[in-house]
């Protein structure tokens, strides 16, 4: 049996709904919401940097840098082949630092699929043979 009831709290005499601080604010807050923004408005307005940095991180969405497609011609070969291009082609000023970063996080997770993959026919391959062996003949 389960140990509390579904739709059932389990402190029925516990803090009443709405009463937490968190609450009271969000009510007190929506209460006056236009005034608070016009205020914060006003207020960046005249300079006031904080109410325009708090404006900005609210409403406007974080600037990501824009990626630039990323001529990968230079990578053959293997997974080792291909990460010292990479790190070729940063030292010969060819491709960014971050450019780099990049590509080898993605050569990283390359290998990492290629080496689950490997072990799971590994694993079947076994699983198989010892199918095999157990099988009365």
């Amino acid at each position: 049996m389960a140990k509390f009831e579904k739709g059932r709290s389990g402190n029925p005499g516990g803090r009443p709904r709405g009463r937490t601080l968190q609450d009271r604010l969000r009510s007190a807050v929506s209460e006056r919401f236009d005034e608070l923004v016009r205020s914060l408005i006003d207020r960046a307005i005249e300079g006031d940097a904080a109410a325009a940095n708090c404006l900005l991180t609210r409403v406007v969405p974080t600037l990501k840098p824009a990626q630039e497609p990323m001529d990968l011609e230079f990578l053959s070969g293997s997974l080792q082949e291909q990460s010292l291009a990479t790190l070729e082609a940063v030292a010969a000023g060819e491709l960014s630092p971050t450019d780099a970063k990049l590509i080898l996080e993605s050569l990283h997770l390359a290998a990492r699929v290629k080496e689950t993959t490997e072990t799971s026919k590994q694993i079947a391959l076994l699983s198989l043979q010892i199918d095999h062996m157990r099988t009365p003949k």
